[in-house]
């Protein structure tokens, strides 16, 4: 999964946003499956700030990536801050090696922002296996 800019007037790619205008989205997920995590829909502009989540493939595994919400710098694509519901107290970027919560509920659903308040709304579904809800920690179930 990746998140990739382009330049508005042209179509071409912004070479200056992230890594040669591409950013990759699987950066400290754990389970790094390919077709396991993906967008399905538009991420949130709001206040300079991309705001992404995504989709996992529910109920194939209990090795799944983290539903993790993460907003990057809109020029630039540097990560500010994640929420990952697994353990929602660490907002800061996470180092190289370290991963988010697997399994957590995740964003895949459209979030929608109130500037004024300053808060993020975002939709949230069910930890895989959502049919099944054994095992879950009390941070994965508050959410």
């Amino acid at each position: 999964a990746r998140l990739i800019a382009l330049d508005a007037a042209n179509g071409q790619v912004c070479p200056s946003f992230a890594e040669g205008g591409t950013l990759n989205l699987m950066a400290n997920m754990p389970y790094p499956k390919s077709g396991y995590y993906y967008s399905t829909s538009a991420p949130l502009i709001v206040a300079g700030k991309i705001i992404v989540g995504g989709a996992v493939n529910d109920n194939y595994s209990t090795e799944e990536p983290s539903g993790v919400i993460r907003a990057y710098d809109a020029g630039t694509g540097a990560l500010l801050w994640n929420w990952d519901s697994g353990n929602p107290d660490q907002t800061a970027p996470l180092p190289a090696g370290q991963n988010y919560t697997n399994n957590s509920p995740n964003m895949w659903s459209t979030a929608s922002a109130d500037e004024k308040l300053g808060l993020l709304y975002v939709p949230l579904g069910n930890q895989t296996p959502d049919q099944l809800g054994m095992g879950r920690s009390a941070n994965v179930e508050k959410f």
